[in-house]
């Protein structure tokens, strides 16, 4: 199943990849515990600061 959520949460807890898309480009993907906690990409970061405080 495909599901597309800004719901952080959800998406930490239910799923069991995480996509980060920019302009239609697969710009990150992995386990949810690696991508919230140790994004790559500069665009994964700065989406997770904006909605979710991470900070690195």
């Amino acid at each position: 199943m495909l599901t597309v959520t800004h719901e952080m949460n959800f998406a930490r807890e239910f799923v069991e990849r995480v996509l980060f898309f920019e302009g239609g480009q697969i710009v990150e993907s992995g386990k949810p515990e690696s991508i919230f906690s140790n994004p790559v990409e500069r665009r994964t970061k700065e989406f997770l600061k904006k909605f979710i405080n991470y900070i690195n």
